[in-house]
């Protein structure tokens, strides 16, 4: 028993474990209050101020119920948000003594809020507060995706007038930043800007605050992100160029599909951020969308509104959702030598799936990287030809995520590798130098390469010429950023269904053992007490026997 009892206990702590981890990767990030702009309020009949007053983010102002008790305030959001957890702000100085009670509900519909049905979740239970406490703010157990929410507000003693100060939502935060320079360099991604002064608008996205981008006033960037299929959660924006040269800029974010949608505001355009809100130099303007959107086209209008100079665009960042896409590509496959000639050899492989869209490749020649390239043939120059060589392939998403190594293909001396390609692998059309992104291999690399601060345009041709990324320090921090992604909550389910079986299997083997042994003790009882009897009846003392029969009936 106490070996089961151990194995259970040793059971429930993994499964614990596995939870609360899983827990606290839902809950990582910092919190924050989904953006309120688009949203439609309503109440029951209000005395005093109005149900907005609620949501206003001042304690000072109030709605005060029309003699209704219990009250509700009700928020509907265009789109469904994920809430984290619920803050409440009731009554008036003056009244310590007044109990309020309060409690959340959710839905995706009016009519699943009205009915409970389908849909409705009981976000926050009934729970009681007074305004000693100022603020009452409850956790949510796990985090919830609803449109509708809706707050109630009981009063215990006292008039049915509820005053109700402020009423929020929250939300975690979780994102990962996007890879955006490495994808401009292969062409992935397409950064334009229109009335420009200088050609260095790539240096918006090259994680250099340090370097930036001075167009017209008003200047006009858009970025295509072409066939990447992200998710996009939050914005970050600099302006500025250096210390003690203050500038104050103002930013309008739009997105759209197409280019028509964005200058006609039409069909898929999206108003992301336009609140005319002053950027001041060395402050970042964080933008983080309550409900996240993919679109292909972004477009940053910036107007400096303290002088007529130009603007100054440091950076711009784009993130993701982690929790949706923190995984790397699938490995590259069917990796082979193509053609080996006395200084150089070509390499092919099959591209990879990844579900953020494009990918680039990085190349490895005996283990080191020496370049990366988004296209699916590489040629390697530089090579002795006594010497053999092995490759390998790597894939790296938008996300910073690297995957694992493809399939080694070796480059044999030229006169072994001659007898071993077939005249069927050797391509019939070989592309230029340009084509296949020839790369000087004699150096490996291994550190970041500037920007280039070359022109770019928009266009609907898919060139993708061989670039460089990061080397060793780019596999260093994927390795960490996949390190800090976890054990996937699916995984995680898995190995816990699992733990539990085995420790059930292992309690039913040990119940098995022992009912096995009780029977067998019990069977040797009962062996002993037939060949007592028999002897007690040979011996012809038949007192003893119903004695002992008597003794085994009250047993």
């Amino acid at each position: 028993m106490k070996k089961i009892g151990t194995l259970l206990k040793l059971s429930i702590c993994i499964v614990f474990i596995i939870y609360l981890n899983s827990i606290c990767a839902h809950s990582a990030g910092f919190p924050y209050m989904p953006e309120l702009g688009g949203a439609r309020i309503t109440s029951c009949p209000i005395d005093e101020g109005t149900a907005r007053n609620c949501f206003d983010g001042d304690i000072n102002t109030l709605a005060l119920t029309a003699k209704v008790n219990p009250a509700w305030v009700q928020i509907e959001f265009p789109q469904k948000v994920e809430i984290s957890s619920a803050k409440v702000s009731l009554g008036q100085p003056g009244y310590y003594d007044t109990v309020f009670y309060w409690w959340l509900e959710c839905a995706d519909s009016q009519v699943d809020l009205d009915n409970k049905t389908d849909s409705y979740r009981l976000a926050v239970s009934k729970k009681n507060t007074t305004i000693d406490a100022i603020w009452d703010e409850m956790e949510l157990m796990s985090p919830l995706t609803r449109k509708i929410w809706k707050f109630t507000i009981q009063k215990s003693r006292g008039d049915d007038f509820i005053p109700i100060p402020e009423l929020q939502l929250w939300s975690y935060y979780q994102g990962i930043k996007l890879d955006m320079m490495s994808f401009v360099k292969s062409d992935s991604i397409k950064v334009q800007a229109d009335n420009s002064i200088n050609n260095n608008v790539d240096s918006t996205l090259d994680e250099n605050p340090a370097t930036y981008f001075k167009g017209n006033n008003p200047s006009n960037i858009i970025v295509d992100m072409g066939n990447l299929s992200v998710i996009i959660n939050r914005i970050r924006f600099f302006v500025g160029k250096e210390r003690g040269v203050e500038e104050t800029d103002r930013l309008v974010l739009e997105a759209a599909d197409s280019i028509g949608d964005l200058n006609t505001k039409s069909g898929t355009y999206k108003l992301v951020y336009g609140k005319g809100r002053d950027l001041g130099f060395e402050n970042w303007e964080d933008i983080i969308l309550s409900i996240p959107i993919k679109q292909r086209y972004w477009r940053f209008y910036t107007k400096r509104v303290d002088s007529k100079q130009s603007p100054n665009i440091s950076e711009i960042e784009f993130w993701a959702d982690q929790r949706y896409c923190d995984y790397p590509p699938a490995a590259p496959s069917h990796l082979k030598v193509t053609e080996r000639k006395e200084n150089y050899a070509v390499l092919e492989w099959s591209s990879t799936k990844d579900a953020t869209g494009s990918v680039l490749y990085n190349v490895y020649r005996n283990n080191k990287l020496i370049n990366t390239t988004s296209a699916c043939k590489f040629k390697d120059t530089g090579l002795k030809p006594q010497d053999s060589y092995t490759y390998h392939i790597k894939a790296y998403n938008i996300i910073r995520k690297l995957s694992e190594q493809s399939p080694i293909a070796d480059a044999l001396p030229v006169a072994v590798q001659s007898a071993v390609i077939s005249p069927t692998d050797i391509p019939t059309n070989m592309p230029t130098n340009m084509e296949i992104g020839v790369v000087p291999s004699k150096e490996v690399i291994e550190d970041p390469v500037e920007a280039t601060g070359r022109s770019s345009v928009m266009s609907t041709e898919d060139a993708k010429p061989t670039v460089k990324v990061p080397g060793e320090d780019v596999e260093t921090h994927m390795a960490s950023n996949t390190g800090t992604g976890g054990i996937s909550l699916k995984t995680k389910i898995v190995l816990s269904v699992f733990v539990i079986t085995i420790a059930f299997l292992a309690w039913l083997i040990m119940a098995a053992i022992k009912m096995k042994k009780k029977i067998r003790i019990n069977q040797k009882k009962r062996e002993a007490e037939l060949d007592t009897i028999k002897q007690l009846l040979m011996e012809e003392k038949t007192e003893h026997v119903i004695d002992l029969l008597d003794k085994k009936d009250k047993r």
